[in-house]
């Protein structure tokens, strides 16, 4: 069924899924500051990518703690991506 869909559709519909699920998670898991500090590294939301430097200046704190603040977010969402991932393997056994 999927193979008889236009390529840039199933393209499309993918990144989108994609999307909302990584919106999803980054609601229901991070805080504010760490979904700041995410959608700032990495451009979500329509916006440019900024530096940890550029990132730091606009928080007021220091670029070591926008790493900080990254890398626990980031911590978070493969945590919580994995046990939704085993959760729907165990579902489908």
């Amino acid at each position: 069924m999927i193979s008889q869909l236009p390529s840039a559709f199933v393209t499309a519909a993918t990144s989108a899924a994609s999307r909302e699920y990584v919106g999803d998670l980054l609601a229901t898991v991070c805080n504010d500051r760490e979904r700041d500090v995410l959608g700032m590294t990495f451009g979500l939301g329509g916006r440019a990518p900024l530096s940890k430097t550029k990132i730091a200046e606009l928080l007021r704190v220091s670029r070591e703690r926008v790493r900080q603040i990254e890398v626990r977010a980031l911590t978070k969402l493969r945590q919580t991506h994995r046990a939704n991932r085993n959760e729907e393997y165990a579902r489908s056994r």
